[in-house]
């Protein structure tokens, strides 16, 4: 059998990644083909084969740049190798807070009397392993601070031409921003009066014809 996985690392907390990559081994131990589409280097460090695409995205990509195993492909040129080479560093310095917004006695779901004090004016991370309140804990912070911008993993709209200009109000800018240049609309030809009518022919009838066809 073969199972082929579209990114499942998406959105799973470390620990759960290692879970999952344990079922995909445990799949590829019972003599199945495993195909991964994936871009944790730790998924990737699982796999015995590893086939690169790219150099870029777009027009710039759909090329195969390697093929290979994973400790071939980090000592590669390609951008995934240099970028599984390298190793984000923990930030030493942080930026002052400018104030607190407080989230108090939420208890809902799995939260039990939770308060939280979250500082503003800074970049806060909420983590924690699947299922354990994440999600919760920001939907009780929207509900304390109602003019906080929401942006979920919902769909955009349910129409397939919304964008994120059009989510987030910008399209009703570039609208009027529009209409302020091409000014106010010209008459359509529906609109025109119509000239006079054309003189009627010489021996034709005023009388109107009745239908060619019987009921």
């Amino acid at each position: 059998m073969t199972y082929i996985f579209d990114e499942p690392s998406v959105g799973l907390h470390p620990r759960d990644v290692g879970r999952l990559g344990d079922l995909l081994l445990r799949l590829r131990d019972k003599g199945n083909t495993v195909l991964v589409v994936e871009h944790d280097p730790d998924v990737i460090g699982l796999a015995d084969h590893v086939v690169d695409m790219g150099p870029g995205a777009g027009t710039e990509g759909g090329r195969v740049v390697f093929e290979g195993t994973p400790g071939e492909l980090a000592a590669s040129g390609t951008l995934t190798g240099k970028f599984l080479r390298h190793r984000t560093a923990v930030k030493e310095q942080v930026r002052r807070a400018t104030g607190e917004l407080w989230v108090k006695g939420a208890d809902r779901h799995n939260l039990r009397d939770v308060t939280v004090r979250f500082p503003a004016g800074v970049l806060t991370a909420v983590t924690g392993v699947a299922g354990s309140g994440k999600s919760t804990l920001a939907g009780e912070f929207t509900a304390t601070h109602p003019d906080a911008v929401v942006v979920d993993q919902s769909s955009i709209g349910i129409s397939g031409r919304s964008t994120p200009a059009t989510y987030l109000g910008i399209m009703d800018t570039v609208r009027k921003i529009f209409a302020a240049r091409r000014g106010p609309r010209r008459a359509s030809s529906a609109s025109t009066p119509a000239g006079p009518a054309a003189p009627a022919r010489a021996g034709a009838s005023s009388t109107p014809t009745s239908p060619s066809w019987t009921r």
